[in-house]
């Protein structure tokens, strides 16, 4: 036996949202219709009309201070970066990595040094410039390659126990 709408319900949106049977069905048959389905069409077609509109007058805003002209696509010198000096962190990396021996061999390395060198140039990233540092250190010893230990260590350490002996 078929639900009896609410008063006050049938034949409104709300009517399908509270799950009037007899809205439902109404919705499925119209929805199968050839009507509806061009109706869909249409209305999905002028949504898309309407898009583009939208983005068109976003590029008319768009335009330059030459007589109104839209550029839609970069050019070649808008392409090309702009030639850009090494600050005083870069620069010193640049001079090191140019004296160390592994730079050849580890290019990677020097990369890494020459962006963590330009991060530490930048102002608006002083919040991260510690740890930045920290992070070009050992990659500026890591490129020096490893450190000879020292001969006389022994003799030193040597020394040091003889003089705390005759101390006691």
């Amino acid at each position: 036996m078929a639900r009896k709408p609410e008063k006050g319900v049938h034949g409104h949106a709300i009517g399908y949202q509270r799950g009037c049977e007899l809205c439902e069905q109404k919705v499925r048959e119209h929805r199968a219709t050839p009507a509806a389905t061009v109706a869909r069409r249409r209305a999905s077609a002028d949504a898309q009309q309407r898009r583009d509109a939208t983005r068109a007058g976003r590029l008319a805003g768009l335009s330059s201070s030459e007589g109104g002209k839209v550029v839609a696509m970069p050019t070649r010198t808008q392409n090309q970066p702009a030639a850009v000096t090494p600050g005083a962190n870069e620069a010193a990396v640049i001079e090191q990595c140019a004296m160390s021996k592994l730079a050849d061999a580890k290019p990677g390395i020097v990369s890494q040094a020459r962006s963590l060198a330009r991060i530490l140039d930048t102002k608006e990233l002083m919040t991260i410039w510690p740890r930045t540092s920290s992070q070009l250190q050992a990659l500026l010893r890591e490129l020096d390659g490893p450190r000879k230990k020292m001969a006389p260590r022994l003799a030193t350490i040597s020394t040091m126990a003889g003089r705390k002996a005759k101390a006691q």
